[in-house]
C-alpha cells in the first residue's frame, strides 16, 4: 500500500508539479541584520520533512510545531551564510502558509552587515530533486543556485 501511495505521489508531482524551485529575496533590515524571505512549494517541502524527520505530518502552524522545528534543523544543514568565512545559521522568524496551501513563506534572519564578506549557501531539496533551483533576488539582481552551484557571494 505504501508503494502504491508513493507511486501516486511521484506521478502527480512529475505530471502536475514539474517546477522544482524556491524563490528568495535578500535584504538588509538594518545595518546589523540580513533578512531572507524564501517561498517553498508546500507539498515538496512537507513530504520531504515528514519523511526525513519521521513526522506524521509537517505542521507549520507555529514556530514550535513539529514541521517548523524540523524545517529549522533542515535549514541549519543546507541553507546558511558564510560571513567573513564563518558559518552563520539562519533563524526562522516567521512562517506563513498561503491561503491556497500551495506555498510556504519562511522569513529568516541572521547577524550580518552589508560590508561583511557574505556567501549564501542554499542546497535545499537538491538531494530529492535533481532539477531543484533556487531563484534569488538581491539589490534588484537575479541569481540562480542549484545542486552544482549552491553558493552565491553577495556583490
Amino acid at each position: 500500500m505504501k508503494l502504491l501511495s508513493l507511486i501516486c505521489v511521484l506521478t502527480y508531482t512529475l505530471i502536475f508539479h514539474p517546477l522544482k524551485c524556491t524563490f528568495s529575496k535578500v535584504t538588509f533590515q538594518n545595518k546589523e541584520n540580513i533578512t531572507i524571505e524564501t517561498r517553498f512549494f508546500l507539498d515538496d517541502l512537507s513530504e520531504h520533512l515528514a519523511s526525513s524527520y519521521r513526522l506524521k505530518h509537517a505542521d507549520f502552524s507555529q514556530l514550535d510545531s513539529s514541521g517548523s522545528q524540523a524545517l529549522q534543523r533542515y535549514i541549519n544543514e543546507r541553507y546558511y551564510l558564510l560571513v567573513n568565512s564563518e558559518k552563520i545559521n539562519l533563524q526562522i522568524d516567521r512562517l506563513h502558509v498561503s491561503k491556497d496551501r500551495i506555498t510556504l513563506n519562511v522569513f529568516l534572519s541572521a547577524k550580518a552587515t552589508p560590508t561583511d564578506n557574505i556567501i549564501i549557501y542554499n542546497n535545499l531539496l537538491t538531494e530529492v530533486f535533481m532539477n531543484q533551483e533556487h531563484k534569488l533576488i538581491y539589490n534588484s539582481k537575479h541569481f540562480t543556485l542549484n545542486k552544482y552551484q549552491p553558493e552565491l557571494k553577495l556583490p
